[in-house]
C-alpha cells in the first residue's frame, strides 16, 4: 500500500468521510485534509519543542 497512491486515497477517504462517495472530489478532499492535519501536527510538535527549550 505504501507505493499505491490510489489505494492510499481510498483509505484516507474511508477515514475522513466514512459514508462518502469514491469520486474524484471526495478523494482529493481526503488527501488535502490529511496533508493539512500532518502540517498542523508538525507545527504543534515544533512549538512544543521550542517551548521546552525556552523555559527558564
Amino acid at each position: 500500500m505504501d507505493e499505491n497512491g490510489i489505494e492510499q486515497a481510498f483509505t484516507l477517504r474511508q477515514h475522513y468521510f466514512p459514508n462518502g462517495e469514491d469520486d474524484e472530489q471526495t478523494l482529493a478532499r481526503a488527501m488535502w485534509l490529511d496533508k493539512r492535519e500532518l502540517k498542523r501536527t508538525e507545527v504543534a510538535v515544533q512549538n512544543a519543542i521550542a517551548n521546552l527549550f525556552n523555559k527558564k
